[in-house]
């Protein structure tokens, strides 16, 4: 089955230009992404890969003046050599929402075997419909979501996210996904109910700045890429 294997969970932040937390997220993400290999027959395959839980981070968040409230904010996670995923926010004074998901990859044949045209860039998006909560609380779902993403899609687990209000550098009083309120299945481990400063420390950011890794040989390419032939 595509992504079988659990993604790891990152804890990623952006921060203002006074350098607070200013968007949280916690989450693990699985893409499964379908290219053409390179046969006689152009033969139809679907890879999956994780994003790492040590993505580098830029983002922005919203602009809170009398004068100018954006009201919107945004997160890019960053890994290996041209893949990224942006989530994009927005709000008004009764709700926030996630109203689009950006991603990007590179065809190569570490993560997708025997690919056609390898070194093309692309990029698919699609919107999420089930991520919201009330401005100045986060949004928190255990159970896997699956987002399609144009002919893709991502799954979603283990989130929670605040791109809003966010005080103290940690996250507000969750608002839970109605899927976790309804599933009676026990969650032996759980990485975000506390998501106290070593959360914040490990991936605060200057808002639109790029955190860097020290590159080890197995973060050049995501993680536990598995392959399924249609």
């Amino acid at each position: 089955e595509s992504g079988a294997t659990a993604p790891p969970v990152g804890h990623f932040a952006v921060t203002d230009e006074h350098h607070n937390p200013c968007l949280l997220m916690t989450v693990g993400m699985t893409f499964h992404v379908p290219y053409v290999k390179n046969d006689t027959k152009s033969t139809g395959a679907v890879t999956s890969y994780h994003l790492p839980a040590d993505a580098n981070v830029t983002g922005s968040c919203e602009e809170d003046t009398k004068k100018n409230q954006k009201k919107e904010a945004s997160i890019t996670l960053s890994w290996a050599d041209g893949f990224n995923v942006t989530v994009k926010f927005k709000r008004n004074d009764t709700v926030f929402y996630a109203k689009e998901i950006i991603a990007r990859y590179v065809l190569n044949s570490d993560v997708f075997p025997d690919c056609k045209d390898e070194g093309e860039a692309k990029h698919v998006n699609g919107t999420p419909h089930d991520i919201h909560a009330m401005p100045g609380r986060s949004y928190l779902c255990h159970v896997a979501v699956n987002v399609t993403l144009g002919n893709a899609s991502v799954t979603f687990s283990d989130l929670q996210v605040q791109p809003f209000m966010v005080k103290g550098g940690n996250f507000s009083k969750a608002e839970e996904c109605a899927a976790d309120m309804s599933t009676t299945t026990a969650h032996t481990t759980i990485h975000h109910t506390d998501p106290a400063n070593t959360t914040v420390h490990h991936t605060t950011v200057p808002a639109n700045t790029t955190v860097h890794h020290t590159p080890t040989p197995h973060h050049t390419v995501p993680a536990n890429t598995t392959v399924h032939h249609t």
